[in-house]
């Protein structure tokens, strides 16, 4: 084949409903040296085909009324033999396939590149060339049966490739669907090139075909009731881009109304030159993990309960013991008043009806009542009585409280606490299990206001103080210390007990680990409190020596308060 029928120029027909495309394609194509004749869509294309016969075709798949594969189907049925080069938007090989079966010579995707277009372009002239040898051989007399056989090897060749495609395409998309986790692939324009059904059907709730070649922001204009779950993912991804992480968590809410926790990993594909192509990435859901983590908790909270229980139902029964013995002596205080007071009613009855013969004896009456019953003792010690038997319900009513909070499950919900009060509210429930042996000094400074999940972190305190008396064996200080910086609060509690052995230091935080004796101790308390200050975006660190006790401080940054979100209120699919 000569070099001049490789390089001779061609008279180009380039159909699009885009006036920028056929300027672009129009100035690539001239700039080759073609002549390019242009058209706004399949039936304008098909009557240029017609009447100026093209060496080529470069046609658009999407148009309006007349669209691609219409103006190829009529051109095969009118036997109109010129090559037609098919350009699509994205990588949807469907639709390439199809355009294939129907005729067409090949496929492009837009946008276009220089190199691809040449060598599209090379195929066309080599095709044009065989096409032309095979006239002159069949003008020539060639073996009709020959040319028949190249034909068909031809077309066996090409259906041998579509069928190889198409394989390839199936089981690619019946491994995606089989992924039970959201998985999607963007491009450098944020356009959705591919997914599985888990990403759009169940994380979205929009049908694949209909995401395909959309931007997320396109979608959730498409699709108002996503676009809460779509910003979230959007944000997430940017946020990805700036962390050193190659994962976030994210809740987002499900197309049924439920709200499902997620780890998002996602990547960036490199191109040439180390340049972004895209971005592909997995969401792997966790609701179930963080609720089964919940639970631990709860059950570990549970049993450090229970086994404050004794002490806690002593200190419930010391201030209703001498309650329940101040109503006794009121009662017998009530009825000397009553007597007192039916007497008085006597002599209020005897000077109202003018019967002045009783009233002395009423008068001595009440002189021998009011001695008999001490009324100058009662009335003072009556309202100490009451005083002391208030002060006792509310000592009662304070445990309940805080023993109900402790108890209560917890969700992801959080707001905003007091840390400084959650420690006395904590003290209350473990404070029969220190009052013996620990001497208890506060240094609480005023801390601002925390967002975050108050019941957990009193589940901190909790396993910390805990912690602290069990390591004083018989007299001790505990010290619990607040302060506040610009950026966190730290809350630091330190015991003088017997310390913790460097050999098991690093390992104190681990699950199960524990050095308490069987069936004293699970090995869980101090594992999920460092689980508890981690999801607070916190830390919490150690520093003990044998013999000389022990140091536990808690580091938790100070997040702007950002109000209650729908999505925190709303409940998970169980």
């Amino acid at each position: 084949m000569s070099s001049e029928a490789n390089n001779s120029p061609m008279r180009i027909l380039v159909v699009d409903d885009d006036p920028m495309v056929l300027d672009v394609m129009g100035a690539m194509l001239a700039n080759f040296g073609h002549t390019v004749i242009s058209a706004s869509h399949g039936q304008a294309g098909l009557t240029k085909a017609v009447e100026q016969t093209p060496d080529m075709i470069l046609s658009d798949i999407m148009m309006p009324g007349m669209d691609g594969l219409s103006m190829l189907k009529e051109l095969v049925n009118r036997s109109i033999d010129i090559p037609v080069v098919i350009l699509t938007a994205h990588s949807n090989a469907d639709n390439a396939i199809k355009a294939l079966r129907y005729g067409a010579f090949d496929y492009l995707c837009k946008p276009v590149k220089m190199d691809v277009m040449q060598s599209c372009l090379e195929r066309i002239r080599n095709h044009l060339a065989i096409k032309k040898m095979l006239d002159q051989e069949r003008e020539a007399k060639v073996s009709a049966e020959q040319a028949a056989r190249v034909s068909r090897f031809h077309q066996q060749q090409l259906q041998v490739l579509h069928d190889e495609l198409q394989q390839n395409l199936t089981l690619v998309e019946t491994l995606l669907n089989t992924i039970p986790y959201p998985i999607f692939h963007l491009n450098i324009m944020g356009e959705l090139v591919q997914c599985n059904s888990a990403f759009t059907e169940q994380l979205l709730g929009v049908s694949r075909e209909r995401a395909i070649g959309l931007n997320l922001t396109q979608i959730a204009e498409k699709y108002p009731e996503q676009e809460k779950s779509i910003q979230i993912l959007q944000e997430n991804l940017m946020l990805l881009d700036h962390i050193a992480s190659d994962h976030v968590e994210l809740r987002i809410p499900m197309p049924k109304g439920q709200v499902h926790d997620f780890f998002l990993y996602s990547t960036t594909l490199p191109g040439a030159a180390s340049s972004c192509v895209g971005r592909v990435g997995v969401l792997i859901d966790i609701t179930r993990r963080k609720q089964y983590e919940l639970q631990l908790r709860q059950a570990e909270k549970m049993q450090a309960i229970g086994q404050l229980a004794a002490g806690v139902a002593h200190e419930i029964n010391n201030p209703v013991s001498f309650v329940m013995s101040n109503l006794v002596t009121m009662q017998d205080y009530m009825s000397s008043f009553v007597d007192y007071i039916r007497l008085q009613e006597s002599l209020e009855d005897a000077v109202r009806n003018g019967d002045e013969a009783d009233i002395p004896l009423i008068l001595s009456k009440l002189k021998t009542a009011r001695a008999d019953s001490d009324l100058e003792f009662i009335l003072p010690d009556a309202v100490s009585l009451l005083k002391e038997s208030s002060e006792g319900a509310v000592r009662v009513r304070d445990i309940v409280q805080s023993l109900k909070s402790f108890s209560r499950v917890e969700g992801s919900k959080r707001e905003q606490a007091d840390l400084n009060a959650g420690i006395e509210q904590t003290l209350q429930v473990v404070w029969n299990e220190l009052k013996y042996k620990c001497e208890v000094v506060k240094d609480l400074k005023p801390i601002p206001l925390l967002y975050c999940n108050p019941g957990q972190l009193n589940q901190v305190f909790m396993n910390l103080l805990v912690n602290a008396s069990h390591a004083i064996e018989e007299r001790g200080t505990i010290t619990i210390s607040t302060e506040a910086t610009d950026a966190e609060v730290l809350i630091r509690i330190s015991d003088t007990g017997c310390g913790i052995n460097p050999d098991v230091l690093p390992f104190i935080f681990d699950p199960f680990f524990t050095t308490k004796d069987v069936g004293k101790g699970t090995g869980l308390g101090l594992s999920i409190s460092h689980g508890i200050i981690e999801d607070h975006g916190g830390v919490i660190q150690v520093e003990s020596e044998p013999g000389q006790g022990t140091t536990f401080t808690v580091r938790l940054p100070i997040q702007e308060y950002a109000g209650d979100s729908s999505d925190e209120s709303a409940t998970t699919d169980s």
